[in-house]
């Protein structure tokens, strides 16, 4: 990610200027998006579902077997196994997106709702005081076992204060 920044300054008249792509290149680059798709859903699903089962060793470690150093060990293979998912999707991404782009198709030019922009301004301020909150009451008390419920609470309040932000934006009006 750090070695791909160096691109970005070369990449921005491509971001930010609309283009028109020549004769022939568009029906060109719709094809090997078409046949690129299902190579794509396929590395999709299988990157997901290495997401999803990366915890099952540790899990069956901790329960059949109980022992700290195999437990630590199969942490070891969980973080293995998403990077094994990460290596298969962030390319497969890339290659999607840089096909989306170059067609100017997917939703980068259209408009946020209401509460997508209240939530974009939210998000910034919330999220962390919500990280500090929780590390700061879970290093106070070591009850980490029950200081992860502060995360579907923040969530529902999440979604409850952006609803205010609308609710207070249209008395204004």
């Amino acid at each position: 990610m750090i070695s791909t920044n160096q691109y970005n300054r070369a990449l921005i008249p491509f971001e930010k200027t609309p283009f028109e792509l020549a004769y022939g290149v568009h029906s060109a680059c719709s094809e090997k998006l078409e046949a690129f798709t299902p190579s794509y859903n396929n590395r999709l699903s299988l990157a997901i579902a290495l997401f999803i089962t990366s915890s099952v060793p540790m899990l069956l470690v901790n329960i059949f077997i109980g022992r700290v150093d195999l437990v630590l060990l199969m942490l070891a293979a969980l973080l293995f196994i998403v990077t094994g998912g990460l290596w298969i999707i962030i390319p497969a991404s890339a290659q999607y997106e840089a096909y989306k782009h170059i067609l100017n198709e997917g939703d980068k030019g259209r408009e946020l709702t209401r509460s997508e922009r209240h939530a974009l301004k939210l998000a910034p301020f919330y999220w962390p005081l919500t990280v500090a909150i929780y590390l700061g009451w879970s290093l106070w008390t070591m009850n980490w076992g029950v200081t992860w419920i502060i995360w579907p609470v923040a969530s529902v309040l999440f979604a409850a204060m952006v609803g205010l932000m609308g609710l207070l934006e249209k008395d204004r009006s």
